[in-house]
């Protein structure tokens, strides 16, 4: 499945259509077919939208890197406090971020951080 080759309407021709020789015919016979081909014309090289497992691999190191930040801290303390695991603690963490980051692009407003109060 050659993503790489031109349209079959780019060919002037049938004689310009490259031909595959290893079909087989109905009867046993060797006999030429032309080589199958995909219009790659509009399409992405890399795919369309990202999947959702594509998205927790790019915001899980993002929320892991957050703990620095002293309101990541204490949201991921709280959900520590209420009996979350370390990893879905920082899975919420992450999804609490990607709120932020697309109020962000919403906006047009930069990231600011805010004081928050202590766990206690």
């Amino acid at each position: 499945m050659g993503g790489d080759q031109p349209c079959p309407a780019a060919f002037a021709s049938p004689a310009a259509v490259p031909v595959n020789t290893i079909a087989r015919g109905g009867r046993g016979q060797w006999k030429e077919a032309p080589a199958r081909m995909r219009c790659t014309a509009g399409r992405s090289v890399h795919g369309g939208v990202p999947t959702r497992q594509q998205l927790k691999r790019a915001l899980f190191p993002s929320a892991f890197a957050a703990l620095g930040d002293p309101a990541s801290q204490v949201y991921y303390d709280k959900k520590i406090a209420r009996g979350k695991h370390h990893t879905q603690a920082l899975l919420c963490l992450a999804r609490r971020r990607a709120g932020v980051l697309f109020a962000m692009l919403r906006d047009g407003t930069f990231y600011a951080s805010r004081p928050t109060a202590t766990v206690s």
